[in-house]
């Protein structure tokens, strides 16, 4: 039963990084759009240090339909029918840059919790341990996610513990996970990105998080 959950686990997160090309709900943009909205765009953040692509035009009709809107910390990418913050985010935290990825998150998130109840994991080493195979990442990444214990019970929604764990930043049935750049080892940053997706790129069929770059 328990390794049946952890499947279901696992391919949700797997899943919802695969659905980015057939959803059609949202995608980034800092400035206002002025060029094709079926040509990949470039989103840039001088302030957080970052970039990455996105398509205006997410469902196909010529039109854009999408937008991001960077508030303090975080960059809210979403479908321009929905309220801002039901859409995707993406959250930067700074960090002592002798810190590890995991020691960073542990001494933000987790300080006040049990380490029974709540624990970082690197992102890969959690695909491999239940199961699956590893994702391809570059070597300067680092990867990592905060989970709990899975019920045993397979008539459970593998997702009931979660509230022994940091709110928004856990482990859910849509992708979430942190990232830091080992080339920029002062900042981490933290994906919501849920259970659809958001196309970057038609040709190489890419995700909007799978062309995020910290350029400063």
């Amino acid at each position: 039963m328990k390794q049946k959950i952890l499947q279901i686990v696992v391919l949700i997160i797997l899943g919802a990084g695969a659905w980015y090309y057939l959803s059609h709900h949202e995608v980034p943009s800092n400035q206002p759009t002025t060029t094709d909205s079926t040509t990949a765009q470039t989103f840039s953040s001088d302030k957080l240090g970052v970039s990455f692509s996105y398509m205006p035009d997410q469902d196909g009709d010529g039109q854009p339909d999408t937008a991001a809107k960077e508030v303090n910390d975080k960059i809210y990418l979403y479908y321009t029918a929905s309220p801002v913050e039901q859409g995707q985010w993406v959250q930067v935290f700074t960090k002592d840059p002798s810190q590890t990825l995991e020691t960073a998150i542990q001494d933000k998130f987790l300080k006040n919790y049990s380490a029974k109840d709540c624990y970082v994991q690197d992102f890969n080493q959690f695909f491999t341990a239940n199961g699956a195979p590893a994702q391809p990442q570059a070597d300067n990444i680092a990867k990592a996610i905060i989970v709990y214990p899975l019920p045993t019970d397979d008539s459970q929604p593998f997702w009931q513990n979660a509230s022994k764990c940091p709110v928004d930043y856990s482990l859910s049935n849509g992708q979430s996970y942190f990232l830091m750049d080992k080339n920029h080892p002062d900042k981490y940053f933290f994906f919501s990105i849920g259970q659809y997706g958001i196309v970057a790129n038609l040709d190489k069929q890419q995700a909007w998080q799978d062309t995020f770059q910290v350029t400063k």
